[in-house]
């Protein structure tokens, strides 16, 4: 090694820090030193020549030289030194024992010239000098042995979605969550990162908010810092998401939806080696962001969600609830994981309730999971789709209710179209409740179709309440189609109240308002309520008002038992048989 001892003594004495600082302290902050001082010693050397490079560097090794490497020994007086024999200075003052700082370069040029001579360097020691990228390396393998590991590559595993801001405007990622923890890494789309830790979940820190300073369209990229299992489980806004936590106004902050989703984001390891699920995996995700649209990709990942076949509670409740901007809208691919079979309360209840915007519609594929069989829980599939009023609106061919349920909890379908008054909105020719259900529970299709009027809907050919009920809790079809129809309004030739023992009826409203106030443009009905209902006998005692305004609409209303809804004119009928030219006189 050529140059002053100066110099030496310098990357020396670097070199002693470095092995002090590396056997001291615990955990990150001995990590964090001993990263620290390798880049002292490069930087200390790197001015003296200390890493240029060799005439002849064949057969060289870039670590042989390495400062982790540097053994101290002892010389004669006990002095430590290192492997090239340089004395180091106990004192770290850079001067011998009994010499003045005045006069200590030049002993210490003298002494190292005696070195030399004593020690002259062989061929492989002078092929240990580094080259700057050799230093580069060796600084990079220093630092990530010394954090264990800890500076390893960023996770693969990500979500992405865009946001429009202003300039100087701040957004804070939504943790709201279920009060699940979070560790995320985040690129705020502008060149700058951040890292975000709760240990409690739910709430907000100022590690998840970002001021931009222009005003732009942004992707902002979440990536899991610890465990790659449920790392995105607390993000979303949720319903309750308040001022308080976060802004409001960011909800409009949010775009586009980029990352496809999948099951490892919101499930731990071993929920997804045993089958169990979490509850509000997406619950209330995306609700109230007014200006969102779904990215070409954005959807549930069927390949991943292929052998999920159970989901807890409120699975996707509400998760774009209040989406009402004129622009959002299903992409072509957005669908629900078609794999499931059980699922646990609130399933899809008001998943798209109120988007209400004018490009709002289903896609081709949407569908509920067919497979689902047997009982559901409460709120199934209720307010779905409530208040989705755009004219663009409509079920795409194959929407359905699962057929294999045989059991529900209340609130089945619930208000599942309510106000679905666009201009295109009709029912397809397939849609149906499950044909195989015996009990059902208060407001089963209570409101299915309430006020869904305009100039093409109409009841399909198959629809109908399900015919095998034997047992019925209140209000069960209360409202079905009140204040629904419209020019192309009629009921089909099958529809019938189902036939079980009329005693449970009673006092129970499961009829109510049925088909009360219909549409001021419906036509007469080809149906009359003699057959629907039955036979004119079956009189519910309390009043469930099943046709009441509807007088314009059913031939028979008038002869209809007013608890029914209809006029109760009294009538009896009777047969005459008579000859040509007779005449008949009451008596």
């Amino acid at each position: 090694m050529n140059g002053s001892k100066a110099q030496q003594s310098r990357a020396q004495r670097s070199r002693q820090r470095y092995r002090r600082a590396a056997t001291q302290g615990s955990g990150l902050a001995r990590k964090l030193a001993t990263i620290i001082l390798a880049l002292t010693v490069a930087l200390a050397l790197l001015p003296y020549g200390a890493f240029a490079a060799p005439d002849d560097q064949t057969g060289s090794d870039p670590l042989a030289a390495s400062p982790q490497d540097a053994q101290p020994s002892q010389d004669s007086q006990g002095n430590d030194s290192d492997s090239s024999g340089a004395v180091s200075d106990p004192d770290s003052d850079a001067t011998s024992d009994g010499a003045t700082q005045e006069g200590s370069e030049e002993a210490l040029a003298e002494k190292d010239g005696q070195a030399e001579q004593a020690a002259p360097t062989t061929p492989e020691q002078s092929s240990t000098s580094l080259a700057p990228k050799d230093v580069a390396a060796l600084v990079e393998g220093a630092a990530l042995s010394a954090l264990g590991g800890a500076l390893r590559p960023l996770s693969t595993e990500q979500f992405q979605f865009e946001v429009t801001v202003a300039s100087g405007d701040s957004f804070t990622v939504p943790a709201y969550g279920f009060g699940h923890d979070y560790d995320w890494h985040i690129e705020w789309g502008d060149g700058s990162t951040s890292d975000a830790q709760s240990s409690y979940g739910g709430g907000s820190s100022s590690s998840l908010q970002h001021t931009y300073s222009a005003a732009n369209t942004y992707t902002i990229t979440l990536r899991p810092n610890g465990s790659e299992y449920a790392w995105l489980a607390a993000f979303g806004f949720g319903e309750g998401w308040s001022s308080t936590s976060a802004p409001v106004a960011d909800r409009d902050k949010i775009t586009r939806l980029i990352s496809p989703i999948k099951p490892s984001m919101t499930r731990t390891q071993e929920q997804l080696n045993d089958g169990t699920a979490p509850n509000g995996e997406w619950s209330a995700t995306f609700f109230g962001c007014k200006n969102l649209i779904m990215g070409p990709a954005f959807t549930f990942d069927q390949a991943a969600w292929a052998g999920i076949t159970t989901v807890g509670d409120n699975f996707a409740s509400s998760m774009f609830s209040g989406c009402d901007g004129d622009a959002f809208t299903m992409n072509s691919i957005f669908n629900l994981p078609q794999a499931i079979t059980t699922v646990g309360e609130g399933f899809v209840d008001s998943m798209f309730r109120e988007c209400s915007g004018a490009a709002f519609n289903m896609n081709s594929v949407f569908n509920l999971p067919a497979g689902i069989v047997d009982s559901v829980g409460n709120n199934f599939a209720s307010e779905l789709f409530w208040g989705c009023s755009g004219d663009a609106f409509t079920m795409n061919s194959i929407f359905n209710l699962p057929a294999r349920i045989t059991a529900t909890d209340s609130n089945f379908a619930g208000d599942m179209f309510s106000y679905c008054s666009g201009a295109a909105f009709n029912m397809n020719s397939v849609f149906n409740l499950p044909v195989g259900i015996t009990t059902v529970t208060s407001f089963f299709a209570s409101n299915i179709f309430s006020y869904c009027a305009n100039n093409v809907f109409t009841m399909n050919d198959v629809f109908n309440l399900p015919q095998g009920i034997v047992t019925g809790e209140a209000a069960f079809a209360f409202g079905m189609f009140s204040g629904a129809g419209g020019s192309s309004f009629q009921i089909n030739s099958i529809f019938a109240f189902p036939k079980y023992d009329f005693s449970m009826h009673q006092g129970k409203y499961n009829f109510a308002n049925a088909f009360a106030d219909l549409d001021a443009n419906t036509p007469q009905q080809l149906r009359t309520i003699t057959s629907i209902i039955g036979t004119n006998d079956r009189h519910p005692i309390r009043w469930p008002a099943t046709f009441m305004g509807s007088s314009a609409f059913f031939s028979d209303w008038a002869f209809c038992d007013e608890a029914w809804g209809g006029g109760h004119v009294e009538q009896f009928q009777f047969e005459v048989t008579v000859g040509a030219g007779e005449t008949f006189i009451i008596p």
